[in-house]
Order: C-alpha cells, then sequence, then structure tokens
C-alpha cells in the first residue's frame, strides 16, 4: 500500500528557502586587472584586482624582456615594484592568479623607462566629406613618441564615443566609409604610448546627406544713404555658404542678391536708394539643401542732402526792397535758408527759412543807397546742400 504527504503551503516555503540557501551565486567571469601606479628612476612599480573569483591562493608576476621570461611567486601580495629598470630597454609585465577554479592571467603592461610621460595629443582635426557614406579625417602630429592613434566616433557632440581605428604612430589620415546617411558624426583622435594616452584632439563634426541649421538673430543697420550692413548667428556646422535676399516689402517678393561661402555672419549692402526700407532674410545651403530662412530685418538708408539751388538773382526794386530769385533743383529738400552779408567774403547770417519748393524771397526794410551780398541753400534732415550765390 502506497502513502503520500500532502505538502502544505509553509513546507513549500520551507523547501523554497532551503533551495535558495544551498543554491550558488552566479559570479563574473574571473579576471585580475594590472595597473602600472608609477615609474620613476629605475623603478617601477604594479599593483593588481582579482574579481569574479572567490579565493586566491597567491599571486605570480612575469617579467619579459628581449624575448625572455619569466615567473615570480610573490604569496598574497597585490603590489609590486621592480627596482632593475635600465633606460635602453622595454619590459612587459603580466600578473597570474592561482584560483580554486585554476590560473587566471592578467592584462599585460608594458615600462619603457625612457619613456615619462604620455605623447602631446594631435590637434586640427578636421574632416571632409568624400562620397556617399565616407569622410575624409586629417590631424597634426604633434608628437615623437606615440606608437599609435585611437580614432574615436560619436553621433552626438556630448558623446558616448566608440572606438573606429587603432593606427600606427606616424599616421595622420582615416578613411571611415560605410557611414549611415543622412546623420551627422563627430570625431576625436588621442596619441598612446607606454605610459598612457594623451588627451584628445579637438572635436571635429561631418554631416552626411543633411541640409545645414539655419541662421538665427538677423539684424539689419543703416550705414549710409546707400548701405544697409546687416549680421547674422551661424547655426550650422556644415554649411557650403549662405544666400542672401532683399526685398522692399517684407511680405517679398525676395531676390537673392548674393552668395557668401561658409561661416560667414555679416555682409554689407551697398548700391541702395536714399531713404528706402528694405527688408533681407538670410538661409545656409550645402548638397542636400537649404536650410529655413532666418527671421527678416529691416532698415532705413538715410536721407540724402538736397541738390544745391542754382541762378540766384538779387534785384532793387526800391530804396528799402531787394528781391531774389532762384532755381529749385531738388526733390528732397525740406525747405531753403536764405542768408546775406555786408560783405562779398562774409560773414553771413541767415534772414529768412523758407518751406519746400520756394524759389524767391523779398528782403525789406534795407537802408537806402546799401550793397548786400545774398546766398540760398536747401537743406533736409540729412544736410544742407551747396550754396547758390557768392
Amino acid at each position: 500500500m502506497k502513502h503520500f504527504r500532502r505538502l502544505t503551503a509553509a513546507t513549500t516555503v520551507v523547501l523554497l528557502l532551503l533551495l535558495a540557501q544551498f543554491t550558488p551565486a552566479i559570479a563574473s567571469d574571473p579576471a585580475v586587472e594590472l595597473t602600472v601606479t608609477s615609474v620613476q628612476g629605475s623603478s617601477a612599480s604594479l599593483s593588481w584586482t582579482a574579481t569574479g573569483v572567490s579565493q586566491v591562493y597567491s599571486y605570480d608576476v612575469c617579467l619579459g624582456t628581449l624575448g625572455f621570461s619569466v615567473w615570480r611567486g610573490l604569496g598574497a601580495a597585490t603590489s609590486w615594484t621592480y627596482t632593475r629598470l635600465s633606460p635602453s630597454r622595454k619590459y612587459t609585465f603580466q600578473v597570474r592568479a592561482n584560483t580554486p577554479v585554476g590560473e587566471v592571467l592578467s592584462n599585460a603592461v608594458v615600462v619603457e623607462p625612457g619613456v615619462k610621460s604620455p605623447p602631446a595629443p594631435p590637434s586640427a582635426l578636421t574632416t571632409v566629406v568624400a562620397g556617399p557614406g565616407q569622410v575624409d579625417l586629417t590631424w597634426e602630429d604633434n608628437s615623437s613618441d606615440e606608437k599609435a592613434f585611437r580614432l574615436e566616433r560619436a553621433t552626438s557632440a556630448g558623446g558616448p564615443f566608440t572606438p573606429v581605428a587603432t593606427l600606427r604612430a606616424g599616421v595622420k589620415s582615416f578613411s571611415d566609409c560605410g557611414l549611415a546617411e543622412p546623420a551627422a558624426y563627430y570625431y576625436r583622435v588621442c596619441a598612446s604610448n607606454s605610459v598612457g594616452s594623451s588627451s584628445y584632439s579637438n572635436t571635429a563634426v561631418a554631416s552626411l546627406g543633411m541640409p545645414p541649421g539655419a541662421p538665427t538673430n538677423l539684424a539689419a543697420n543703416p550705414v549710409s544713404s546707400s548701405r544697409i550692413d546687416i549680421q547674422w548667428s551661424d547655426n550650422s556646422f556644415n554649411e557650403d555658404g549662405f544666400k542672401i535676399e532683399r526685398s522692399l516689402s517684407s511680405t517679398g517678393p525676395f531676390v537673392q542678391i548674393n552668395t557668401l561661402g561658409p561661416n560667414q555672419t555679416a555682409y554689407s549692402v551697398t548700391g541702395l536708394s536714399a531713404q528706402t526700407t528694405y527688408y533681407f532674410r538670410v538661409r545656409a545651403y550645402n548638397s542636400a539643401g537649404s536650410s529655413t530662412y532666418s527671421n527678416k530685418a529691416s532698415a532705413t538708408t538715410y536721407a540724402v542732402p538736397p541738390q544745391a539751388p542754382s541762378g540766384l538773382e538779387a534785384t532793387a526794386v526800391s530804396s528799402s526792397t531787394i528781391e531774389l530769385h532762384w532755381q529749385d533743383n531738388s526733390t528732397n529738400e525740406t525747405g531753403f535758408a536764405v542768408e546775406c552779408s555786408s560783405g562779398d567774403a562774409g560773414p553771413y547770417t541767415q534772414i529768412a527759412e523758407l518751406g519746400t519748393g520756394a524759389t524767391s524771397y523779398s528782403d525789406t526794410d534795407l537802408a537806402a543807397s546799401s550793397t548786400w551780398y545774398y546766398r540760398v541753400c536747401g537743406f533736409n534732415s540729412a544736410g544742407s546742400s551747396a550754396y547758390a550765390g557768392p
């Protein structure tokens, strides 16, 4: 006869707890990380850390130079200093951990006593879009002791950056191919030797198949009666240039008046009519197309002084009155100023200010048999014309 025992909920909980207690935790892969903490004179100091193992019986260190290597036991120590460096040699060190799961090797580190510091960083990193999916890069090599260059790439200015290529010493260019479009790619490069890596170069960016960003903050300022200067903010890194457009109305039509090269942020518009309001807008462009337009900006050119009147004549019509007549040669005067003097050389004193279009004036209450000299000029907000008269 078979007997069965019913499992209660409490019994199930106890069994689960027992299983959890005797189930080993899943550990990470065993590893030993070896670093060079300092190189001074004939001494190189090393330290290391083991991870992913529950116990380390002992450590051994390996010194390799000139094709020869030997292991040396260090017991439980996690640091060691080698004191017989020669400036003319290169040394390779590696650590071995003896553990219950077997021997675990560290990374290898290289020490060159003649090299005291990381190399100088490369500079002047530039990019050129060489074709579909291809960016060509060049940089300046500022070091004589680098062992390699590491080129890194990201899809945003802030990263993250990932390695693209490791290049031998002295290399100063690279072609990055097979890139997806449309996209912007950011690059940086550093040099390295046995001591460590340099700081990074400048970050250079390349845009594949993307129109540039639109300029902003367009402003216009009059400079003269025929010139207006405009300025804007360049918000793009990949423009081939800028297109400048002008209109006599805020609603258009706008006409393109010039094309500028990349990185330009100002332009002088000349040959304009006086006392006229002009409206401007700007956009960036490249092989992928044009950006949207900037804001519109307007300015009014300055007025010009009126043309000088001519043909001034003075006629005595009585013993106390002299009549003046002249020709108005201007269409933009605000008025005319009449001046007189008792001498041909002056000084002249203004005796009347007349309105637009005036061509005559009567000077009265003069002394009999007196001689007077006259001159007349037009004026407006921009200034005065030349004189008609002496």
